[in-house]
């Protein structure tokens, strides 16, 4: 079974296992174009409870794709959210992150046929509106994985 299958079937367990009612928690889910190497991705992730003041713990796994290049990435973010009085809400943070990099085709950088798991830090900055929608930017640097992810996406539960 390949990483992207048991990802994506951990999710969908993970997500069928959460309460329905679940006070302050929220699940959403993003997709987007990354630059260098340019793939698109989509992923999912799980926002906890405020842990302290407006501090959330949101782990999340995604997958990318384009250049010859697959990764798959589990992310553990700490955010920080930020009110406006517009209904818009600011949010930063970053945490560590696991990448399974599939290479499929030779370049330069790597050989062909490399599989690899990998470790990296990603930062991140983005906008969520009260009806769910949200923006943001993941940077960071990794071995063989996006260094900048640009998406959108929904989120669902407590705003």
């Amino acid at each position: 079974m390949s990483v992207l299958r048991v990802l994506s079937v951990t999710t969908l367990f993970v997500l069928l296992l959460l309460p329905s009612r679940a006070s302050g928690q929220a699940v959403g889910f993003i997709a987007g174009g990354t630059i260098d190497p340019e793939q698109v991705y989509a992923g999912a992730f799980f926002e906890s409870p405020p842990l302290a003041q407006r501090v959330r713990l949101r782990p999340g796994v995604d997958a990318s794709r384009g250049g010859g290049l697959r990764v798959a990435a589990i992310n553990l973010d700490f955010i920080f959210r930020g009110e406006t009085p517009s209904g818009w809400q600011f949010y930063t943070g970053g945490g560590p992150s696991i990448l399974f990099n599939r290479i499929d085709e030779g370049s330069e950088d790597a050989p062909a046929e490399v599989d690899e798991v990998t470790g990296g830090f990603m930062g991140l900055l983005g906008f969520s509106h009260r009806s769910g929608f949200l923006t943001e930017f993941k940077f960071g640097q990794t071995k063989y994985g996006p260094n900048l992810k640009i998406g959108a996406g929904w989120k669902f539960g407590k705003r």
